[in-house]
């Protein structure tokens, strides 16, 4: 009650789990099938966006959010917490004054892809730095683009593509094949 759902995915070891994410930071992890909740947690942030994706070694992954959040000051965050049995561990690995409303994550948290209606921002690390939160970097891209964006979704093609499309506010949906290279290629 009282809260607006931002987001949901499922997880990407389970497929009979979903988890359920809210603007007030709070995560839920459904059995969606039977109906049964398997797991709770709650921040203290006020979040626009998120993403969910399979982070870790293979045999050992988790379960990891990628959250837009709203600070006080105006500015936004985005945050990737680790969504463990009964606590949450989180790091933030970019802070702009730029509104960002929306994210998608790719390639196992690998590709970071958000928008602000008028900017694509991407972030791009290796799986070897995600293996520690606490001190991952992303490399961080920014591209302007020429329509104000409404909406945007991702495509994984093979190991190190990805395709882009971008709903603007006219109705037209532009696309952008292998954005690593051709949009972010270039300084």
């Amino acid at each position: 009650a009282g809260q607006q759902i931002i987001g949901f995915g499922l997880c990407p070891e389970d497929q009979e789990s979903l988890y359920i994410f809210t603007s007030s930071g709070s995560i839920s992890k459904w059995n969606w099938s039977s109906g049964k909740r398997i797991a709770h947690w709650e921040t203290t942030c006020t979040a626009v966006s998120t993403s969910l994706a399979s982070v870790g070694k293979e045999g050992s992954t988790t379960a990891t959010s990628f959250s837009v959040i709203s600070q006080r000051d105006g500015k936004r965050q985005i945050l990737i917490n680790k969504l463990e049995d009964n606590k949450i561990q989180g790091t933030t690995v970019l802070e702009t004054s730029q509104k960002i409303n929306s994210i998608k994550v790719t390639h196992d948290g690998r590709v970071i892809i958000a928008s602000d209606g008028k900017h694509l921002f991407m972030g791009t690390t290796t799986s070897a730095e995600l293996e520690n939160l606490e001190t991952v970097q992303y490399a961080w891209r920014e591209a302007t683009l020429p329509v104000n964006v409404t909406c945007f979704d991702i495509q994984a093609q093979g190991s190190e593509s990805i395709d882009l499309a971008v709903g603007e506010s006219g109705g037209s949906i532009l696309m952008y094949q292998n954005v690593l290279n051709v949009l972010f290629g270039k300084d």
